[in-house]
């Protein structure tokens, strides 16, 4: 159903019971509803549209991909009932902080907050409880801006950090940065992890 014109998600989706998937991007819709009672959803996709306000999915427990970037959220809804979730697409949105609750979804490798309104250490703090992530993506952000935003990542584990692109030059490299940061990861060997703040 990606696009085309729709401006609501039907109240008949809501007899699917056994649908695993709803991928809805590139519409006009402005709400999610009669989402929240399809228990075998494991992805959700409404990326590009005008969505405003998200709710949260407490019944959706196997929900392993929520996608809605490009879109006009100012708040990530709360995911904390939502364990199984491993990627988060949130890019390109109005989003001004992170939420607390989001330090309960310990099973995200990949999280893209790209393009967003995050601007102060603290507005991004719930990152050092995401132990497992393998991708970070918060390029775009007034965060990025800070003279010392490379010195102040900090992720509770080993982690290979990608900055960005060098411009200065005029062959674009990649510039990449090791963190052996405490407390060393609780998993048994170090695991890959790429960040990426800023161009």
């Amino acid at each position: 159903m990606s696009h085309n014109e729709l401006n609501r998600i039907s109240m008949h989706i809501e007899k699917l019971v056994n649908l695993k998937a709803v991928v809805l991007n590139n519409n006009k819709i402005k709400v999610v509803d009669h989402l929240g009672g399809l228990l075998e959803l494991n992805t959700i996709v409404i990326s590009h549209n005008r969505i405003q306000e998200m709710p949260s999915f407490p019944k959706l427990t196997k929900l392993t991909k929520l996608s809605a970037a490009h879109n006009e959220l100012r708040q990530i809804p709360d995911l904390s009932e939502n364990g199984m979730l491993k990627e988060l697409r949130l890019n390109h949105n109005k989003l001004l902080t992170i939420p607390d609750s989001l330090r309960r979804c310990t099973a995200l490798d990949i999280l893209d907050l790209g393009g967003n309104m995050l601007r102060e250490w603290s507005d991004v703090a719930p990152l050092g409880s995401l132990m497992h992530l393998i991708n970070l993506n918060l390029q775009g952000n007034p965060i990025c801006d800070k003279p010392d935003y490379k010195k102040k990542v900090n992720l509770p584990f080993n982690c290979t950090v990608f900055f960005g692109i060098n411009k200065k030059k005029k062959k674009w490299t990649l510039i990449f940065q090791h963190f052996v940061l405490s407390p060393p990861c609780l998993d048994p060997g170090p695991r890959p992890f790429v960040a990426c703040f800023g161009w």
